[in-house]
Protein backbone atom coordinates (compact mmCIF):
# COMPACT_ATOMS: atom_id res chain seq x y z
CA UNK A 1 0.00 0.00 0.00
CA UNK A 2 2.34 2.32 0.83
CA UNK A 3 4.61 1.83 -2.43
CA UNK A 4 1.19 2.51 -4.27
CA UNK A 5 0.76 6.06 -2.07
CA UNK A 6 4.36 7.00 -3.68
CA UNK A 7 3.31 5.99 -7.27
CA UNK A 8 0.51 8.52 -7.07
CA UNK A 9 2.51 10.98 -5.42
CA UNK A 10 4.91 10.60 -8.06
CA UNK A 11 2.04 11.34 -10.67
CA UNK A 12 0.73 13.99 -9.25
CA UNK A 13 3.73 15.76 -8.51
CA UNK A 14 4.79 15.37 -12.56
CA UNK A 15 1.14 16.87 -13.80
CA UNK A 16 1.79 19.97 -11.75
CA UNK A 17 5.11 20.29 -13.32
CA UNK A 18 3.65 19.93 -16.94
CA UNK A 19 0.20 22.41 -16.00
CA UNK A 20 3.57 24.41 -14.76
CA UNK A 21 5.25 24.71 -17.99
CA UNK A 22 1.85 25.46 -19.61
CA UNK A 23 1.58 28.11 -17.87
CA UNK A 24 4.70 29.85 -18.68
CA UNK A 25 4.41 29.11 -22.52
CA UNK A 26 1.40 30.57 -22.00
CA UNK A 27 2.71 34.05 -20.82
CA UNK A 28 6.10 33.70 -23.06
CA UNK A 29 4.49 33.74 -26.71
CA UNK A 30 2.28 36.26 -27.89
CA UNK A 31 -1.09 35.53 -28.03
CA UNK A 32 -1.02 32.37 -26.56
CA UNK A 33 -1.42 28.75 -28.21
CA UNK A 34 -4.63 30.15 -29.67
CA UNK A 35 -2.06 32.99 -31.47
CA UNK A 36 -0.41 30.10 -32.72
CA UNK A 37 -3.30 28.46 -34.42
CA UNK A 38 -4.14 31.66 -35.86
CA UNK A 39 -0.66 31.83 -37.22
CA UNK A 40 -0.61 28.79 -38.54
CA UNK A 41 -4.13 28.36 -40.08
CA UNK A 42 -4.47 31.91 -41.53
CA UNK A 43 -0.94 32.18 -42.91
CA UNK A 44 -0.74 35.89 -42.15
CA UNK A 45 2.32 38.19 -43.31
CA UNK A 46 4.04 41.08 -42.43
CA UNK A 47 2.33 43.94 -44.09
CA UNK A 48 3.78 44.68 -47.48
CA UNK A 49 4.34 48.60 -49.00
CA UNK A 50 1.02 48.59 -50.45
CA UNK A 51 -1.13 48.06 -47.30
CA UNK A 52 1.30 50.50 -45.37
CA UNK A 53 0.32 53.26 -48.32
CA UNK A 54 -3.24 52.46 -47.61
CA UNK A 55 -2.85 53.00 -43.74
CA UNK A 56 -0.33 55.71 -44.54
CA UNK A 57 -2.97 57.70 -46.92
CA UNK A 58 -6.00 56.88 -44.16
CA UNK A 59 -4.76 58.81 -41.74
CA UNK A 60 -3.62 61.40 -44.15
CA UNK A 61 0.43 60.98 -44.71
CA UNK A 62 -0.30 61.29 -48.43
CA UNK A 63 3.57 61.85 -48.41
CA UNK A 64 4.77 58.42 -46.86
CA UNK A 65 1.25 56.84 -48.51
CA UNK A 66 2.96 58.05 -52.08
CA UNK A 67 6.17 56.50 -51.25
CA UNK A 68 5.08 53.52 -50.34
CA UNK A 69 3.32 53.49 -53.07
CA UNK A 70 5.73 53.57 -55.61
CA UNK A 71 8.04 51.54 -53.80
CA UNK A 72 5.37 48.57 -54.32
CA UNK A 73 5.03 49.17 -57.62
CA UNK A 74 8.50 48.94 -58.15
CA UNK A 75 8.40 45.68 -56.27
CA UNK A 76 5.62 44.30 -58.30
CA UNK A 77 6.00 45.89 -62.27
CA UNK A 78 3.52 43.10 -63.82
CA UNK A 79 1.37 43.02 -60.90
CA UNK A 80 -1.88 45.20 -62.12
CA UNK A 81 -3.86 44.68 -58.83
CA UNK A 82 -0.99 46.38 -57.12
CA UNK A 83 -0.99 49.24 -60.06
CA UNK A 84 -4.64 49.51 -59.32
CA UNK A 85 -4.28 49.92 -55.50
CA UNK A 86 -1.32 52.30 -55.99
CA UNK A 87 -3.08 54.35 -58.23
CA UNK A 88 -6.37 54.63 -56.26
CA UNK A 89 -3.52 55.60 -53.18
CA UNK A 90 -2.49 58.33 -55.56
CA UNK A 91 -5.51 59.97 -56.12
CA UNK A 92 -6.60 60.10 -52.13
CA UNK A 93 -3.39 61.71 -51.62
CA UNK A 94 -4.43 64.00 -54.57
CA UNK A 95 -1.87 63.20 -57.27
CA UNK A 96 -4.04 62.31 -60.32
CA UNK A 97 -0.88 62.21 -62.83
CA UNK A 98 0.92 59.76 -60.56
CA UNK A 99 -2.45 58.04 -60.50
CA UNK A 100 -2.64 58.13 -64.07
CA UNK A 101 0.63 56.47 -64.47
CA UNK A 102 0.02 53.90 -62.27
CA UNK A 103 -3.37 53.25 -63.82
CA UNK A 104 -1.67 52.70 -67.24
CA UNK A 105 1.08 50.89 -66.13
CA UNK A 106 -1.45 47.78 -64.83
CA UNK A 107 -3.61 48.33 -67.95
CA UNK A 108 0.16 47.47 -69.36
CA UNK A 109 0.91 44.57 -66.76
CA UNK A 110 -2.27 43.31 -67.88
CA UNK A 111 -4.83 44.05 -70.23
CA UNK A 112 -7.79 41.65 -69.53
CA UNK A 113 -7.89 43.22 -65.82
CA UNK A 114 -10.60 45.48 -65.75
CA UNK A 115 -10.23 47.90 -62.95
CA UNK A 116 -7.42 50.09 -63.80
CA UNK A 117 -9.60 50.75 -67.21
CA UNK A 118 -12.59 51.73 -65.15
CA UNK A 119 -10.57 54.05 -62.41
CA UNK A 120 -8.47 55.97 -65.48
CA UNK A 121 -12.19 56.25 -67.55
CA UNK A 122 -13.48 57.62 -63.87
CA UNK A 123 -10.28 59.93 -63.80
CA UNK A 124 -10.96 61.33 -67.38
CA UNK A 125 -14.46 61.99 -67.27
CA UNK A 126 -14.17 64.48 -64.24
CA UNK A 127 -10.91 65.95 -65.84
CA UNK A 128 -13.90 66.83 -69.05
CA UNK A 129 -11.91 64.53 -71.19
CA UNK A 130 -14.69 62.77 -72.82
CA UNK A 131 -13.17 61.17 -75.40
CA UNK A 132 -10.36 59.41 -73.27
CA UNK A 133 -12.95 58.49 -70.80
CA UNK A 134 -14.98 57.00 -73.65
CA UNK A 135 -12.48 55.17 -75.27
CA UNK A 136 -11.20 53.28 -71.11
CA UNK A 137 -15.07 52.55 -70.16
CA UNK A 138 -15.86 50.99 -73.44
CA UNK A 139 -12.75 48.54 -72.57
CA UNK A 140 -13.72 47.69 -69.36
CA UNK A 141 -17.36 47.05 -70.31
CA UNK A 142 -15.86 44.23 -72.59
CA UNK A 143 -13.57 43.45 -70.05
CA UNK A 144 -16.72 42.93 -66.93
CA UNK A 145 -19.80 43.05 -69.55
CA UNK A 146 -21.64 41.75 -66.22
CA UNK A 147 -20.74 44.12 -63.36
CA UNK A 148 -22.88 46.94 -62.18
CA UNK A 149 -22.13 49.84 -63.11
CA UNK A 150 -19.99 50.25 -65.61
CA UNK A 151 -22.23 50.44 -68.39
CA UNK A 152 -23.70 53.46 -66.48
CA UNK A 153 -20.40 54.84 -66.05
CA UNK A 154 -19.97 54.48 -69.88
CA UNK A 155 -23.66 55.65 -70.86
CA UNK A 156 -22.97 58.90 -68.50
CA UNK A 157 -20.25 59.90 -70.68
CA UNK A 158 -21.74 59.06 -73.81
CA UNK A 159 -24.47 61.21 -72.79
CA UNK A 160 -22.03 63.97 -71.82
CA UNK A 161 -21.15 63.50 -75.50
CA UNK A 162 -24.09 63.57 -77.51
CA UNK A 163 -24.53 60.20 -77.88
CA UNK A 164 -27.79 59.79 -77.12
CA UNK A 165 -28.95 56.17 -78.80
CA UNK A 166 -25.69 54.93 -77.34
CA UNK A 167 -26.36 56.44 -74.05
CA UNK A 168 -29.57 54.79 -74.13
CA UNK A 169 -28.43 51.37 -75.00
CA UNK A 170 -26.13 51.31 -72.30
CA UNK A 171 -28.67 52.35 -69.46
CA UNK A 172 -30.84 49.90 -70.38
CA UNK A 173 -28.10 47.74 -70.34
CA UNK A 174 -27.31 48.73 -66.83
CA UNK A 175 -30.65 48.54 -65.55
CA UNK A 176 -31.16 44.74 -66.59
CA UNK A 177 -28.37 44.52 -63.86
CA UNK A 178 -29.86 47.11 -61.25
CA UNK A 179 -33.10 47.39 -62.02
CA UNK A 180 -33.80 49.76 -59.23
CA UNK A 181 -30.70 51.84 -59.74
CA UNK A 182 -32.36 55.32 -59.57
CA UNK A 183 -29.34 57.62 -61.45
CA UNK A 184 -29.60 54.84 -64.65
CA UNK A 185 -33.78 55.22 -64.43
CA UNK A 186 -32.57 59.37 -64.51
CA UNK A 187 -30.23 58.91 -67.23
CA UNK A 188 -32.71 56.53 -69.16
CA UNK A 189 -35.04 58.88 -69.05
CA UNK A 190 -32.61 62.02 -70.31
CA UNK A 191 -31.51 59.79 -73.43
CA UNK A 192 -34.77 59.60 -74.18
CA UNK A 193 -36.15 62.89 -73.75
CA UNK A 194 -32.79 63.77 -76.39
CA UNK A 195 -34.50 61.75 -78.54
CA UNK A 196 -37.59 63.32 -78.77
CA UNK A 197 -38.97 60.36 -76.59
CA UNK A 198 -40.58 63.29 -74.20
CA UNK A 199 -43.61 60.68 -73.34
CA UNK A 200 -41.72 57.41 -72.27
CA UNK A 201 -39.00 60.37 -70.40
CA UNK A 202 -41.64 61.82 -68.64
CA UNK A 203 -43.05 58.23 -67.10
CA UNK A 204 -39.76 57.20 -66.40
CA UNK A 205 -38.70 60.54 -64.47
CA UNK A 206 -41.67 60.05 -62.57
CA UNK A 207 -40.89 56.61 -61.25
CA UNK A 208 -37.31 57.47 -60.33
CA UNK A 209 -39.48 60.38 -58.29
CA UNK A 210 -37.83 63.33 -60.53
CA UNK A 211 -40.68 66.50 -60.86
CA UNK A 212 -40.74 67.20 -64.05
CA UNK A 213 -42.49 69.85 -63.66
CA UNK A 214 -39.06 72.13 -62.17
CA UNK A 215 -36.59 73.05 -64.79
CA UNK A 216 -34.32 70.49 -66.22
CA UNK A 217 -31.12 72.23 -63.77
CA UNK A 218 -33.02 71.29 -60.88
CA UNK A 219 -33.06 67.88 -61.59
CA UNK A 220 -29.95 65.44 -59.98
CA UNK A 221 -26.86 65.52 -61.80
CA UNK A 222 -25.40 62.66 -63.14
CA UNK A 223 -21.61 61.34 -62.17
CA UNK A 224 -19.07 58.60 -63.17
CA UNK A 225 -18.84 57.28 -59.47
CA UNK A 226 -19.72 53.69 -58.80
CA UNK A 227 -19.96 53.06 -54.95
CA UNK A 228 -17.13 50.45 -53.62
CA UNK A 229 -17.34 49.11 -50.19
CA UNK A 230 -15.26 46.41 -48.14
CA UNK A 231 -16.41 42.62 -48.65
CA UNK A 232 -17.55 41.21 -45.63
CA UNK A 233 -16.13 38.14 -46.84
CA UNK A 234 -12.36 38.37 -47.65
CA UNK A 235 -10.89 35.64 -50.04
CA UNK A 236 -7.07 34.96 -50.46
CA UNK A 237 -5.45 36.90 -53.35
CA UNK A 238 -3.27 36.03 -55.84
CA UNK A 239 -0.87 38.98 -55.53
CA UNK A 240 2.39 38.43 -53.37
CA UNK A 241 1.24 40.59 -50.46
CA UNK A 242 -2.60 40.36 -48.66
CA UNK A 243 -5.41 42.26 -50.82
CA UNK A 244 -8.48 43.61 -49.25
CA UNK A 245 -11.27 41.97 -50.61
CA UNK A 246 -13.64 44.85 -51.95
CA UNK A 247 -16.34 44.52 -54.22
CA UNK A 248 -19.15 47.25 -55.60
CA UNK A 249 -22.07 47.85 -53.30
CA UNK A 250 -25.40 46.48 -54.65
CA UNK A 251 -27.27 49.88 -55.88
CA UNK A 252 -29.78 52.02 -53.40
CA UNK A 253 -33.14 52.52 -54.33
CA UNK A 254 -33.26 56.10 -52.25
CA UNK A 255 -32.10 58.76 -53.83
CA UNK A 256 -29.58 59.83 -51.24
CA UNK A 257 -27.28 57.30 -51.79
CA UNK A 258 -26.45 58.67 -55.03
CA UNK A 259 -22.71 59.06 -55.35
CA UNK A 260 -21.38 62.21 -53.94
CA UNK A 261 -19.07 64.68 -56.10
CA UNK A 262 -16.17 63.59 -53.83
CA UNK A 263 -13.28 61.32 -55.31
CA UNK A 264 -14.29 57.81 -55.37
CA UNK A 265 -12.01 55.38 -56.88
CA UNK A 266 -12.68 52.64 -58.89
CA UNK A 267 -11.57 49.58 -56.54
CA UNK A 268 -11.36 46.33 -57.89
CA UNK A 269 -13.73 43.36 -56.19
CA UNK A 270 -11.84 40.26 -54.53
CA UNK A 271 -9.57 39.24 -57.31
CA UNK A 272 -10.31 35.52 -58.84
CA UNK A 273 -8.29 33.55 -61.42
CA UNK A 274 -8.53 34.79 -65.40
CA UNK A 275 -9.87 31.79 -67.25
CA UNK A 276 -6.78 30.67 -69.81
CA UNK A 277 -9.03 31.23 -72.71
CA UNK A 278 -10.62 34.74 -71.75
CA UNK A 279 -10.03 37.01 -75.45
CA UNK A 280 -7.73 39.60 -75.87
CA UNK A 281 -9.43 43.07 -74.97
CA UNK A 282 -9.30 45.46 -77.29
CA UNK A 283 -6.72 48.58 -75.98
CA UNK A 284 -7.93 51.97 -75.95
CA UNK A 285 -6.72 54.27 -78.79
CA UNK A 286 -3.83 55.51 -77.20
CA UNK A 287 -2.23 52.53 -76.78
CA UNK A 288 1.22 51.54 -78.11
CA UNK A 289 1.78 48.05 -78.23
CA UNK A 290 -0.41 45.76 -80.87
CA UNK A 291 -0.99 42.75 -81.73
CA UNK A 292 1.55 40.32 -83.56
CA UNK A 293 -0.44 38.14 -85.14
CA UNK A 294 -1.21 37.32 -89.11
CA UNK A 295 -4.18 37.17 -90.88
CA UNK A 296 -4.25 34.48 -94.13
CA UNK A 297 -6.08 35.20 -97.38
CA UNK A 298 -4.52 32.51 -99.20
CA UNK A 299 -2.17 29.60 -98.58
CA UNK A 300 0.53 31.91 -97.56
CA UNK A 301 -0.34 34.56 -94.83
CA UNK A 302 -0.48 38.02 -95.22
CA UNK A 303 1.63 39.97 -92.23
CA UNK A 304 -0.94 41.85 -90.70
CA UNK A 305 1.47 45.10 -90.25
CA UNK A 306 0.95 44.46 -94.36
CA UNK A 307 -2.50 44.24 -94.15
CA UNK A 308 -2.60 47.25 -91.76
CA UNK A 309 -0.83 49.49 -94.17
CA UNK A 310 -2.79 48.62 -97.02
CA UNK A 311 -5.95 49.32 -95.41
CA UNK A 312 -4.93 52.59 -94.57
CA UNK A 313 -4.22 53.56 -97.62
CA UNK A 314 -7.03 52.20 -99.64
CA UNK A 315 -9.43 53.89 -96.99
CA UNK A 316 -7.80 56.98 -97.37
CA UNK A 317 -8.28 56.75 -101.60
CA UNK A 318 -11.95 55.76 -101.20
CA UNK A 319 -12.48 58.58 -98.87
CA UNK A 320 -11.25 61.33 -101.71
CA UNK A 321 -14.49 60.63 -103.68
CA UNK A 322 -16.72 64.18 -102.84
CA UNK A 323 -19.48 61.64 -102.36
CA UNK A 324 -18.20 58.60 -100.00
CA UNK A 325 -20.33 59.92 -97.12
CA UNK A 326 -23.62 60.08 -99.07
CA UNK A 327 -24.47 63.45 -97.70
CA UNK A 328 -23.95 65.87 -101.37
CA UNK A 329 -27.66 67.01 -102.17
CA UNK A 330 -28.45 66.46 -105.21
CA UNK A 331 -26.79 69.35 -107.79
CA UNK A 332 -26.01 70.09 -111.29
CA UNK A 333 -22.16 70.89 -111.69
CA UNK A 334 -23.00 71.97 -114.90
CA UNK A 335 -23.63 75.39 -114.24
CA UNK A 336 -21.52 78.41 -114.81
CA UNK A 337 -19.92 80.43 -112.21
CA UNK A 338 -21.77 83.17 -112.99
CA UNK A 339 -25.36 81.51 -112.41
CA UNK A 340 -24.39 80.06 -109.38
CA UNK A 341 -23.07 83.11 -108.18
CA UNK A 342 -26.70 84.70 -108.97
CA UNK A 343 -28.48 82.32 -106.87
CA UNK A 344 -26.65 82.28 -104.66
CA UNK A 345 -26.89 86.12 -104.20
CA UNK A 346 -30.48 85.74 -104.19
CA UNK A 347 -30.91 83.11 -101.59
CA UNK A 348 -28.51 85.52 -99.55
CA UNK A 349 -30.97 88.06 -100.26
CA UNK A 350 -34.38 86.38 -99.72
CA UNK A 351 -36.09 86.50 -96.16
CA UNK A 352 -35.98 84.48 -94.88
CA UNK A 353 -32.47 83.38 -96.30
CA UNK A 354 -32.75 80.36 -98.52
CA UNK A 355 -30.54 77.94 -96.87
CA UNK A 356 -31.12 74.84 -99.23
CA UNK A 357 -30.60 77.07 -102.43
CA UNK A 358 -26.67 77.84 -100.51
CA UNK A 359 -26.26 74.20 -100.01
CA UNK A 360 -27.27 73.66 -103.62
CA UNK A 361 -24.98 76.34 -105.32
CA UNK A 362 -22.10 74.96 -102.44
CA UNK A 363 -22.28 71.38 -103.58
CA UNK A 364 -22.59 72.58 -107.70
CA UNK A 365 -19.70 74.37 -106.91
CA UNK A 366 -17.50 71.72 -104.57
CA UNK A 367 -18.33 69.27 -107.25
CA UNK A 368 -17.32 71.45 -110.45
CA UNK A 369 -13.83 72.22 -108.33
CA UNK A 370 -15.01 75.99 -107.08
CA UNK A 371 -13.72 75.75 -103.97
CA UNK A 372 -14.05 79.58 -103.05
CA UNK A 373 -17.64 79.64 -104.21
CA UNK A 374 -18.62 76.55 -102.08
CA UNK A 375 -16.45 77.45 -99.13
CA UNK A 376 -18.82 81.40 -100.00
CA UNK A 377 -21.72 78.80 -100.14
CA UNK A 378 -21.43 76.94 -97.72
CA UNK A 379 -20.20 79.64 -94.73
CA UNK A 380 -23.28 81.50 -95.59
CA UNK A 381 -25.64 78.87 -95.21
CA UNK A 382 -23.92 77.87 -91.74
CA UNK A 383 -24.63 81.63 -90.71
CA UNK A 384 -28.02 82.13 -91.53
CA UNK A 385 -28.80 79.04 -89.71
CA UNK A 386 -26.66 78.90 -86.35
CA UNK A 387 -28.44 75.40 -85.51
CA UNK A 388 -28.44 73.16 -88.91
CA UNK A 389 -25.17 71.17 -88.99
CA UNK A 390 -24.98 71.08 -92.98
CA UNK A 391 -22.96 74.21 -93.87
CA UNK A 392 -19.80 73.64 -91.18
CA UNK A 393 -19.86 70.11 -92.43
CA UNK A 394 -20.20 71.01 -96.16
CA UNK A 395 -17.25 73.35 -95.42
CA UNK A 396 -15.59 70.78 -93.87
CA UNK A 397 -15.13 68.80 -96.80
CA UNK A 398 -14.32 71.78 -99.21
CA UNK A 399 -11.10 72.60 -96.72
CA UNK A 400 -10.46 68.42 -97.27
CA UNK A 401 -10.64 68.41 -100.39
CA UNK A 402 -8.50 71.64 -100.72
CA UNK A 403 -6.08 70.21 -98.38
CA UNK A 404 -6.52 72.23 -95.30
CA UNK A 405 -6.89 69.31 -92.61
CA UNK A 406 -6.50 71.55 -89.68
CA UNK A 407 -9.25 73.68 -91.28
CA UNK A 408 -11.35 70.39 -91.86
CA UNK A 409 -10.99 69.09 -88.64
CA UNK A 410 -12.37 72.15 -86.89
CA UNK A 411 -15.54 72.45 -89.05
CA UNK A 412 -16.61 68.47 -88.76
CA UNK A 413 -16.27 69.51 -85.17
CA UNK A 414 -18.60 73.06 -85.22
CA UNK A 415 -20.68 70.76 -87.31
CA UNK A 416 -20.82 67.99 -84.59
CA UNK A 417 -21.57 70.83 -81.71
CA UNK A 418 -24.74 72.02 -83.36
CA UNK A 419 -25.89 68.38 -83.86
CA UNK A 420 -23.99 65.00 -83.59
CA UNK A 421 -24.29 63.04 -87.12
CA UNK A 422 -22.56 59.95 -88.01
CA UNK A 423 -21.53 61.97 -91.41
CA UNK A 424 -19.76 64.14 -89.67
CA UNK A 425 -17.87 61.75 -87.12
CA UNK A 426 -16.98 60.00 -90.22
CA UNK A 427 -15.70 62.64 -91.87
CA UNK A 428 -13.35 63.71 -88.65
CA UNK A 429 -12.33 60.16 -88.64
CA UNK A 430 -11.18 60.16 -92.14
CA UNK A 431 -9.15 63.57 -91.48
CA UNK A 432 -7.41 61.98 -88.47
CA UNK A 433 -6.71 59.58 -90.00
CA UNK A 434 -5.06 61.52 -92.45
CA UNK A 435 -3.26 63.49 -90.12
CA UNK A 436 -1.70 60.93 -88.19
CA UNK A 437 -4.14 60.89 -84.98
CA UNK A 438 -4.44 57.18 -85.11
CA UNK A 439 -6.30 57.67 -81.51
CA UNK A 440 -8.53 60.52 -82.70
CA UNK A 441 -9.54 58.04 -85.47
CA UNK A 442 -10.76 55.39 -83.28
CA UNK A 443 -12.69 57.20 -81.14
CA UNK A 444 -14.43 59.28 -83.86
CA UNK A 445 -15.00 56.17 -86.01
CA UNK A 446 -16.46 54.24 -83.16
CA UNK A 447 -19.13 57.11 -82.55
CA UNK A 448 -20.20 57.20 -85.66
CA UNK A 449 -21.06 53.20 -85.84
CA UNK A 450 -22.85 54.15 -82.34
CA UNK A 451 -25.22 57.26 -83.72
CA UNK A 452 -26.09 55.51 -86.63
CA UNK A 453 -25.55 51.72 -87.20
CA UNK A 454 -27.19 51.32 -89.92
CA UNK A 455 -25.31 54.29 -92.46
CA UNK A 456 -22.73 51.91 -94.09
CA UNK A 457 -19.93 54.60 -94.86
CA UNK A 458 -19.83 54.82 -90.99
CA UNK A 459 -19.61 51.29 -90.38
CA UNK A 460 -16.75 50.71 -93.40
CA UNK A 461 -14.57 53.60 -91.88
CA UNK A 462 -14.91 52.04 -88.35
CA UNK A 463 -13.67 48.63 -89.81
CA UNK A 464 -10.86 50.01 -91.62
CA UNK A 465 -9.72 52.20 -88.63
CA UNK A 466 -9.66 49.61 -86.50
CA UNK A 467 -7.42 47.20 -88.87
CA UNK A 468 -5.36 50.14 -88.93
CA UNK A 469 -5.37 49.39 -85.37
CA UNK A 470 -5.36 45.91 -85.26
CA UNK A 471 -8.42 45.74 -83.01
CA UNK A 472 -9.48 42.90 -85.20
CA UNK A 473 -12.92 41.92 -83.55
CA UNK A 474 -13.91 45.51 -84.34
CA UNK A 475 -12.80 45.21 -87.76
CA UNK A 476 -14.19 42.24 -88.47
CA UNK A 477 -17.53 43.26 -86.60
CA UNK A 478 -18.04 46.98 -88.47
CA UNK A 479 -16.86 45.27 -91.49
CA UNK A 480 -19.53 42.53 -91.83
CA UNK A 481 -22.08 45.35 -91.08
CA UNK A 482 -21.00 47.45 -94.08
CA UNK A 483 -21.23 44.33 -96.38
CA UNK A 484 -24.47 43.68 -94.84
CA UNK A 485 -25.73 47.34 -95.34
CA UNK A 486 -24.51 47.27 -98.86
CA UNK A 487 -22.38 49.52 -100.86
CA UNK A 488 -19.66 49.24 -99.15
CA UNK A 489 -16.38 49.80 -101.55
CA UNK A 490 -14.99 46.80 -103.83
CA UNK A 491 -12.47 45.77 -101.59
CA UNK A 492 -14.26 44.90 -98.32
CA UNK A 493 -14.12 40.98 -98.64
CA UNK A 494 -10.52 41.23 -99.04
CA UNK A 495 -10.13 43.17 -95.69
CA UNK A 496 -12.95 41.28 -93.83
CA UNK A 497 -11.24 37.96 -95.39
CA UNK A 498 -8.10 38.74 -93.51
CA UNK A 499 -9.24 39.45 -90.02
CA UNK A 500 -11.62 36.34 -90.22
CA UNK A 501 -11.11 33.40 -88.15
CA UNK A 502 -10.03 30.74 -90.45
CA UNK A 503 -11.37 27.58 -90.37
Amino acid sequence: MAQLIERILVWIAGLVTVAALIAVLLNLIPGGLGGLHWSRNTGATAPGPIDLAEEAVGRNDNRQALDLAQKAVQENPSDATIANRAGNVALRAGDAATAERYYRAGEDADSHYPWNFVALGQLYERQGKKDLADAQLRVATAAAPDQPFIHYDLAVVELEEGLYAAALSDFETELKRSPTYKPAMIGRAEALEKLGRSGEAVALYKKAGVNTRKPAAARPRLTVKPIAAPSPTPVPSPSPTPTPAVALASPSPSPKARPTRAPVLAIAPSPTPRPSAAPALVRPPWATAQPTGVAATGPTPTPLSVVSTDARSYLLDVTQDLGFTRSLPQSDPGQSAAALNTKLNFALASRPPDIEAMIGVGAAALLSGRMELASRAFDAAGQASPNDWRGPYYAGLTAQANGDLQQAASLFSSSIARQPRAEAFTSLAVVELQSGDFAGAAVNANKASLINPGYEPGRFVAGMVALVEANLPDARNNLEAAQVLGGAPGRTAYFLAAVSPKS
